[in-house]
């Protein structure tokens, strides 16, 4: 699955773990299309502040759906995305 997200930031010293929802890992839509539950967790290493932009490289036919995208951090923090 992190072959198909990009992770825009200013910097270099973040990390980025992409982990599929355990309790749902998917669901059926009602027009047949399936949806994968996925948990991004950004980590920033740096000592500062900083903002992140996520983005979602789409294979043909999928869409992602990132609705908290752009976001800042603090030195040493995270957060958990749910896409």
């Amino acid at each position: 699955f992190s072959g198909f997200l990009s992770l825009a930031s200013g910097r270099t010293e973040y990390e980025a773990q992409v982990i599929r929802d355990r309790s749902a890992p998917y669901s059926l839509l009602s027009d047949g299309r399936i949806s994968n539950h996925l948990n991004i967790v950004v980590r920033n290493k740096s000592e500062r502040a900083e903002q992140f932009i996520l983005r979602g490289v789409s294979p043909l036919g999928a869409e992602f759906v990132i609705p908290d995208n752009n976001f800042t951090l603090a030195g040493g923090g995270s957060k958990t995305v749910h896409v």
